[in-house]
């Protein structure tokens, strides 16, 4: 299997380039692909609103979120090698990414999309599902993946944002987000090697002293 590339990204990258695209999983996307079967694995939020969204601005804006952060509009590649993302070609019409469901049970649509089931090697990485009943809801499921709560929280800026710059201009695009995902590494950079080896120094003796205490692997551990 050969190993995924990138190419050097631009300002003046588009969904068009982006489609086909290879993208580095990094260490955690393959730590937790390997415990996908162990967890739930999604962080879901639901917001009512007392009044109606438009739903064609929504849809869009979904697409336009999964360009700006690229790696939601992927998916997962299990190959032998190394594992990458790719780009899916058939965002704008796979209801996989965005679906309007118009019901008249909310609760159990609002259930169907806590409980659906996401695929990293063939669905996207996102789900935005908007029920509509006397209000609508708003149902958005993120995979585990790739980010945590604080992601989820991103992002549902991000899709607000989106939306409402719409609202003005139906022709916004967002910029195209290709900032490094391996956090640990960005982090390092701002220490120097002082800093570093007190830090491994640290972390060991906390690791002893939690063997002294506990004996075993066994929880709890400071």
């Amino acid at each position: 299997m050969s190993k995924a590339k990138n190419r050097s990204p631009s300002d003046t990258d588009t969904r068009s380039s982006l489609t086909g695209r290879r993208f580095r999983a990094i260490t955690s996307d393959m730590v937790a692909y390997m415990g996908r079967n162990l967890n739930y694995g999604y962080v879901n939020t639901v917001a009512q609103f007392p009044g109606r969204l438009d739903a064609e601005r929504l849809h869009r804006a979904s697409l336009l979120s999964v360009d700006a952060e690229p790696i939601l509009g992927c998916r997962f590649v299990d190959a032998l090698y190394h594992p990458y993302w790719l780009r899916r070609d058939d965002l704008d019409r796979t209801p996989d990414l965005f679906t309007l469901v118009e019901t008249r049970d909310p609760d159990r649509a609002l259930e169907a999309c806590l409980t659906k089931h996401l695929d990293p090697r063939s669905d996207p990485q996102i789900h935005v599902s908007l029920i509509r009943n006397k209000h609508d809801t708003l149902c958005v499921k993120f995979n585990h993946m790739v980010g945590d709560g604080f992601s989820m929280y991103e992002y549902l800026y991000l899709l607000a944002g989106i939306y409402n710059h719409l609202e003005k201009d139906p022709d916004y695009t967002p910029p195209i987000n290709f900032t490094d995902r391996e956090l640990v590494k960005e982090i390092a950079k701002r220490f120097d090697l002082k800093q570093k080896i007190q830090i491994v120094r640290y972390l060991l003796s906390s690791v002893r002293k939690d063997r002294r205490n506990s004996g075993s692997w066994d929880f709890p551990v400071s």
